[in-house]
């Protein structure tokens, strides 16, 4: 789903790669959680990782 699907609220957690963020989905009105994480310093091992998590 595109990032524009949805309306980014506050943050509700941290760690030591990246954001957790409450948003809400704009047509459904109904609230989720999106992680963002900050790849640019992962080795190739752990974005291998990160892109299975989302798989």
């Amino acid at each position: 789903m595109p990032l524009e699907t949805f309306t980014i609220g506050k943050v509700i957690g941290k760690g030591s790669y990246g954001e957790v963020y409450l948003v809400k989905h704009r047509k459904e009105r109904k609230q989720y959680v999106m992680k963002k994480v900050d790849l640019s310093k992962a080795s190739s091992r752990e974005r291998k990782a990160a892109e299975q998590e989302v798989n």
